[in-house]
């Protein structure tokens, strides 16, 4: 994974997505809502979670996933960027003390307005790499 060390921050959304679904992708994440994710994703879309030996094949396995394990309000933060010219996300998990922490990067790819594939690396230390911090400011 080769990333891109200006993240979207710097630059106009439309300069770094692919569009609007990925920040609607975002918005349903941090919300926590698996019903949104639905409408964001083929019907054969596919998440797999290096270093995790976890895969899951279609939206009804994908969303089955996240909402049962790891979609909770508040408990993520996401910041855009991209990752070998594709779409991706720093993510951050909140701690018990009320940090956001890093947690890793999430590479999505697209077909048309749809995601078809979520490539998570739950590895921290991979944040640096894009040049972002390991912590947010709350």
């Amino acid at each position: 994974m080769e990333p891109e060390q200006e993240h979207c921050g710097r630059r106009a959304h439309g300069d770094c997505w692919t569009g609007p679904r990925v920040v609607d992708y975002v918005d349903a994440f941090t919300r926590a809502d698996p019903v949104a994710l639905v409408n964001l994703l083929r019907a054969d879309v596919e998440m797999e979670m290096a270093p995790i030996p976890a895969w899951f094949t279609g939206r009804r396995a994908v969303v089955g996933f996240l909402a049962s394990r790891v979609l909770r309000r508040g408990l993520w933060r996401m910041v855009p960027t991209r990752a070998n010219g594709q779409p991706a996300l720093v993510v951050y998990k909140r701690t018990g003390d009320g940090r956001y922490e890093a947690y890793g990067v999430q590479v999505l790819t697209l077909i048309g307005t749809r995601i078809t594939r979520i490539t998570a690396f739950n590895d921290p230390s991979l944040v640096p790499m894009f040049g972002l911090a390991l912590a947010l400011a709350t």
